[in-house]
């Protein structure tokens, strides 16, 4: 019984600890190709850190002799000369004097005030009923 146990606490922990497959989306997938290609390039080459001890034999080293120039001369120049613009012209500021004066009077005629006959306002959309009583008011 402590065997089965012991085996079945075991499987469990084991079905728990089994890690997922990486799924990190398009761009990280494309990236998690590029890494896993270049070490498959390493590998078959025999570009790795360890390929000293399979091959036997250390790898040449060259050494290069690095020429690095003089710097160039240093050259001094004067500063460039200042010059200055002319100041601005000044400026006159002249006070307008406002007079205030009354309105014109303008004359004009009375108005005329004409009388509206009676009827015409009653019906103002339809002309035709005030037509019958211009007669009455012709006589007046």
């Amino acid at each position: 019984m402590k065997k089965l146990g012991a085996l079945l606490v075991t499987v469990a922990t084991l079905a728990l600890a089994t890690p997922a497959p990486a799924a990190a989306g398009g761009s990280g997938d494309a990236a998690l190709a590029l890494g896993a290609f270049a070490v498959f390039n390493q590998l078959v080459r025999g570009e790795t850190v360890l390929h000293d001890l399979f091959v036997g034999q250390p790898r040449a080293v060259v050494h290069e002799r690095v020429i690095v120039p003089p710097p160039p001369p240093v050259v001094y120049s004067p500063p460039p000369a200042v010059i200055y613009a002319p100041p601005p012209p000044p400026v006159v500021h002249t006070h307008r004097t406002v007079i205030h004066t009354p309105p014109q009077v303008v004359y004009a005629p009375a108005p005329v005030y004409y009388r509206v006959p009676p009827g015409h306002l009653k019906h103002p959309r339809h002309p035709r009923h005030a037509r019958h009583h211009w007669k009455k008011w012709d006589r007046d």
